[in-house]
């Protein structure tokens, strides 16, 4: 099947996470990504966490189906081989603080001046001006900026930041739809365009349906009903623990007569959604209490009959040893030449009901820089001369 972002060139010069996320997401769905890095390569090829013969498995999973291109952007000539790489190019991605590319000559507007069809984006933490354009952001500091954290409260009363990177992936995910929109629109127009996505903006926008919905009501009148972003946590059993969530009257009565508590179906507490919602402390303690007393694999079939959304809290070794949620074609298995035998999942959305199979290998450092050089017109006696100088 034919790729959606076939023959489309994107240039990535962004590092870490935000920004390979969202050019990974557009080299999954058939874009040709050029990653320009130094000669140290990205700071995840080292940094990134796990690792094996010197890559990291953040690295290959951000950076998968890419080309890299290494360049020393302090140098005239480098700058210049990137500016001439993008004319060629549909997409440009970069995520350094504002100001640090208009200082190579690689900012939006000198590019799309001389390729008007370029969609250029940035990915910056607070936008291209205000107050906040030169403060440093990072995942960890956005979430405590935007309230997420205050609201991660646990049983004890005590907040902490959510243990993974929500902001910089969601950030990347709303610049490759951007891009995705920007593309479509050049369709129609045959122009370009310049996007920022802010990582503040990004998380706002992501947290204001459930986390912050109450600040919906801007005069501050409203009538709590319940706290959506607090759900239902980790549920202890007799053996373990799980997770379980009951939003429909059914699943609510469902939940009570899998624990035994099947009397309370007829409570008046909880015989309908508005009384359950009043009394979900009850409803809560009550089926804790009841929880406590079943085997997690007996008391998930009981409820997996009662048509409620459950499940054990799996281990990373136990999810993948469950053929239910990952069996047959889910994930793409490959050689890399550095880091050995390789798994990662593929893409998660399905065209014409196919899974998708990307190009699969993170490119090692420069690995492609000589022969985009010559594509570029660079001649043998340029190229080595540039290699010497570095």
């Amino acid at each position: 099947m034919a790729t959606p972002l076939s023959g489309v060139r994107v240039i990535d010069m962004t590092r870490v996470m935000s920004g390979p996320l969202c050019t990974v997401m557009l080299a999954d769905l058939g874009a040709e990504v050029i990653k320009i890095e130094a000669a140290e390569g990205d700071i995840i090829r080292q940094v990134g966490g796990h690792m094996r013969n010197g890559v990291t498995a953040m690295f290959l999973a951000l950076n998968r189906g890419k080309k890299s291109f290494t360049v020393d952007l302090r140098t005239a000539a480098g700058r210049e081989a990137v500016a001439r790489l993008a004319a060629t190019a549909d997409v440009f991605v970069e995520n350094f603080r504002p100001g640090v590319v208009r200082s190579m000559g690689l900012d939006a507007e000198t590019l799309t001046a001389a390729h008007p069809g370029l969609i250029y984006v940035s990915i910056t933490g607070y936008g291209p001006d205000g107050p906040m354009v030169n403060e440093p952001a990072y995942d960890t500091v956005v979430q405590g900026q935007t309230g997420m954290i205050a609201r991660q409260v646990g049983a004890d009363g005590r907040v902490d930041k959510v243990r993974s990177y929500p902001v910089d992936k969601l950030t990347g995910m709303f610049a490759a739809q951007s891009v995705l929109a920007a593309l479509y629109a050049r369709q129609r127009t045959g122009r370009g365009c310049t996007i920022d996505v802010p990582m503040f903006d990004a998380a706002m926008y992501y947290l204001w349906s459930d986390v912050l919905a109450e600040m919906t009501f801007a005069d501050g009148d409203y009538t709590r009903v319940a706290d959506t972003w607090k759900g239902t946590g980790v549920t202890e059993t007799a053996d373990g623990r799980l997770v379980h969530l009951a939003i429909s009257m059914k699943e609510i009565q469902g939940t009570l007569r899998a624990v035994g508590l099947g009397e309370l179906t007829g409570d008046e507490r909880f015989a309908s959604l508005g009384a359950y919602l009043r009394n979900k402390r009850d409803f809560d303690r009550l089926t804790k209490e009841a929880f406590a007393r079943w085997p997690t694999a007996e008391i998930l079939d009981r409820l997996r009959a009662e048509g409620v959304a459950a499940s054990a809290v799996l281990q990373p070794a136990e999810v993948m040893a469950d053929e239910r949620l990952t069996g047959g074609d889910f994930f793409l298995h490959w050689e890399h030449a550095q880091a050995g035998s390789i798994r990662q999942p593929r893409p998660p959305a399905r065209f014409d009901h196919e899974r998708q199979t990307p190009t699969v290998g993170a490119p090692m450092v420069g690995e492609h820089t000589e022969d985009l050089l010559a594509e570029l017109g660079y001649g043998p006696d340029r190229i080595a001369e540039l290699t010497k100088k570095g």
